[in-house]
């Protein structure tokens, strides 16, 4: 069967012709492309449903996770239990790594701000470390320690290269 290329209007044309255009196969051909052609494509708005429906998702577990940490906590910072009030959760490992209680912290806004603006990264890392150990997660305390000698080794190559 050969391939005949017809215009949109022949297509049509031929579409509401009926049963008698079916039986010639340029015709029937052109009558499944525009039928093809016609098919609704997935809408802009059934992608926006997925992704709100994707991020409802995310937000519930999220709300679940804070939930779990402000328990293991009792409301207070984790890293600075004294007066300061726990508001924020800190994803000890990255966003990239799954959340869960085991790479995840409760602490406070101040802790949290100097945490993400890397403020004294020394203390923080080994502070974290030292938390999650005393919190039952040894796998996170050993890779805050390896980010902590990544750190430390990154640090002194910087330390070298600006010393003449």
């Amino acid at each position: 069967m050969r391939s005949v290329r017809i215009s949109m209007k022949t297509a049509r044309a031929i579409l509401s012709a009926g049963s008698i255009a079916w039986r010639d196969p340029a015709a029937r051909q052109a009558i499944q492309e525009l039928e093809r052609a016609m098919k609704p494509k997935r809408s802009v708005s059934s992608n926006r449903k997925r992704r709100e429906t994707k991020r409802v998702t995310k937000a519930l577990d999220y709300t679940e996770l804070a939930r779990a940490l402000a328990g293991r906590s009792g409301g207070r910072c984790e890293l600075n239990p004294g007066e300061h009030v726990a508001t924020e959760v800190h994803h000890a490992l990255g966003r990239k790594v799954p959340q869960s209680e085991a790479n995840c912290i409760a602490i406070c806004r101040e802790c949290h701000e100097c945490i993400t603006l890397n403020t004294a990264p020394h203390y923080w890392l080994n502070a974290q470390a030292r938390l999650f150990v005393r919190l039952g997660y040894p796998e996170t305390a050993r890779a805050l320690r390896l980010k902590l000698a990544k750190h430390q080794y990154k640090t002194k190559q910087a330390a070298l290269r600006v010393s003449p």
